[in-house]
């Protein structure tokens, strides 16, 4: 009996010393190598094709193996991150593996999205260090006049860093598209030139 409750006890322990090595989204960090988070073996599973995956076809010339970037999707349920978002997005300039864009998102209405980007910025706020940043508190407003997807975004920017992290709700009532697509609930980090990268390639249009 003495032995069954050791061993209870061991593999407990084993347990959270395993997800205490697992990282959060809201931890990884623009200019991480992917292949410092990420296997081979993983990079390849995970790889997300534009041609394939019923993307906008501005998302074609962004990324892909061949092009100056390469996106992973990862699910939520692979447990490779902690299990607090349903998909997170990694990615990373071919040339040199490291990651530019980060994005995790989670299915949310939003009345409750609001609620929780206000909650999960504060606490990134106070866990981080933003001696440099210039918050922006006012709500930013963008619709892809491709989709009608309204992004409504709190924007944090790091100049000194060259990087800007967003707290977004999606808001797809008035999605025009042939796949169905949820309303959802966003971190995102991204590196300025890849931000540049990608508003040179999709039509959007600040609409407040």
């Amino acid at each position: 009996m003495k032995k069954l409750s050791l061993c209870i006890f061991l593999l407990f322990l084993a347990s959270c010393s395993e997800e205490k090595l697992k990282k959060s989204a809201y931890d990884i960090k623009i200019g991480d190598r992917i292949d410092d988070i990420l296997s081979q073996k993983q990079m390849k599973l995970y790889y997300w094709n534009p041609e394939i995956s019923g993307a906008a076809d501005s998302d074609k010339d962004i990324t892909g193996k061949d092009k100056k970037y390469t996106t992973l999707k990862i699910p939520g349920e692979t447990k490779i991150f902690l299990n607090e978002f349903e998909g997170i997005y990694l990615v990373y300039n071919n040339e040199n593996l490291k990651i530019e864009n980060i994005r995790a998102t989670k299915n949310m209405n939003i009345g409750k999205c609001i609620k929780e980007r206000t909650k999960q910025m504060n606490i990134y706020i106070d866990k981080s260090d933003l001696k440099d940043a210039n918050i922006f508190k006012n709500e930013t407003k963008t619709i892809s006049q491709e989709t009608n997807i309204i992004a409504r975004r709190t924007i944090i920017e790091l100049p000194k860093k060259e990087i800007s992290v967003y707290f977004t709700c999606y808001d797809v009532s008035n999605y025009k598209g042939s796949g169905a697509v949820n309303s959802d609930y966003s971190f995102e980090q991204y590196s300025y030139s890849y931000a540049n990268w990608v508003r040179s390639k999709k039509k959007l249009k600040n609409i407040n």
